[in-house]
């Protein structure tokens, strides 16, 4: 299997990691850069928990080859705060208890941040519903997601810097001498990732598809799991 450098910006920080040709960006974020925000969950595109933004559009990084990253501009869950301060959209989820074992929470807040970003106006709540349909959550319940996305409209959100409002984005010049939060390629030789047990045997393929299917299902028609009082 031949490798590839692959050079972008992660958060605004200009990268080059050598990866095989089938490596995901998924694999790449989390066992080369040591972003591991990015949550790797049904390998299949479906749960959402993988979703980045790259040049400006929701992304899942489980289904992007990393070689397709060339020259792109990709967003992680790290890169939404700044300064270790949470973002409004993070403060909210906080506030609003919007999260449990917090393995999709990455995934609904980057999601989410794109559903809010440049809106003239607030979304409604069938709105927001629609806009994270495509993320699973196993255990919180949707009815405080919703709150916390539909308090967070009331901010003055914007896509991070480097990354302009047409979706287009711009590459951010930074110090070289800067390492950036993670260990850059090279300092210690990564391990490589493995492929999972489910990968491997397509256990749960058919089987938990038609699950998943059915909770995006509740999520978008208005009867989310664990809704409360407040959720219309």
């Amino acid at each position: 299997m031949n490798d590839h450098p692959v050079s972008m910006t992660v958060n605004g920080r200009p990268v080059t990691v050598t990866v095989p040709s089938r490596e995901s960006l998924a694999d790449s974020l989390r066992y080369r850069l040591r972003l591991t925000g990015t949550k790797v969950g049904c390998e299949q595109g479906v749960c959402g928990s993988c979703t980045v933004i790259v040049d400006g559009k929701l992304t899942r990084s489980c289904l992007m080859l990393s070689v397709q990253a060339e020259n792109a501009a990709v967003w992680t869950i790290e890169g939404l705060s700044q300064d270790d301060a949470l973002s409004p959209i993070q403060e909210e989820f906080r506030v609003h208890g919007a999260l449990q074992c917090g393995f999709c929470t990455p995934g609904m807040v980057v999601t989410a941040l794109v559903l809010l970003s440049g809106r003239s106006e607030p979304p409604s709540r069938e709105e927001i519903r629609e806009g994270l349909s495509g993320n699973i959550c196993r255990c919180t319940g949707y009815g405080p997601i919703v709150d916390a996305v539909y308090a967070a409209s009331r901010h003055d959100l914007t896509l991070p810097y480097g990354m302009s409002e047409s979706g287009k984005s711009s590459f951010v010049t930074l110090d070289s001498s800067d390492p950036g939060p993670w260990s850059l390629p090279g300092d210690t030789p990564p391990a490589e990732p493995e492929t999972s047990d489910r990968a491997r045997t397509g256990r749960g393929r058919g089987s938990r598809r038609g699950g998943l299917g059915r909770l995006k299902d509740m999520f978008r028609g208005g009867r989310p799991v664990g809704s409360g009082p407040g959720d219309e």
